[in-house]
């Protein structure tokens, strides 16, 4: 979705900007509405100082102006790509730790991350247990416990509701939790 400055007016100047940025507005919205283009108009009139016949003035403006608007897209789009602590996330596990220590994941985004056997339920297993628990390609839902650079370390004890509660039916836990990933 593009989106528009609106040049309907402000608080300084509630009728519209005098000059006649109002027009350009009306012009701009019945164009895009033509052409069936996508847009959200953003309350954001040209400053009363910018003169509209100074092409690098009101360039810069409009260049400053979208680039606020790409930076927080961008931050959002950062902030759903990487999850937080405490977020829930859908993980396929692609490996075993070679000494069965736990089994290394990767998110849905791409991130890669890794569930230590401690961390697998809150009653306590042995290493030899993880290709039981685990087969390459499995899908598990895990909570993010800690960020250690790119890689997550992830828990599924964590969503336990009692202990053990993984180890006896793997499905319980992730159709009790609602992964934000």
């Amino acid at each position: 979705m593009e989106q528009l400055s609106n040049q309907e007016g402000s608080q300084k100047f509630p009728d519209g900007h005098p000059k006649d940025t109002i027009f350009l507005h009306e012009i701009l919205k019945l164009w895009l509405n033509k052409n069936a283009i996508d847009f959200e108009l953003i309350c954001q009139p040209i400053l009363a100082h910018i003169p509209l016949n100074e092409i690098d003035q009101l360039f810069e403006f409009y260049f400053q102006f979208f680039n606020e608007i790409r930076t927080k897209e961008e931050k959002l789009r950062q902030q759903g790509r990487f999850p937080q602590i405490n977020d829930t996330v859908f993980c396929q596990v692609t490996e075993y730790h070679p000494n069965f220590e736990g089994v290394f994941v990767e998110t849905r985004t791409g991130q890669k991350g890794f569930i230590h056997c401690s961390n697998v339920s809150q009653q306590p297993i042995v290493s030899s247990q993880i290709p039981e628990l685990f087969k390459i390609g499995d899908v598990v839902v895990a909570q993010l416990i800690k960020r250690d650079g790119a890689n997550l370390k992830l828990s599924i004890k964590d969503l336990e509701d009692k202990p053990g509660e993984f180890l006896i039916d793997q499905r319980v836990s992730s159709q009790r939790s609602q992964p934000q990933m």
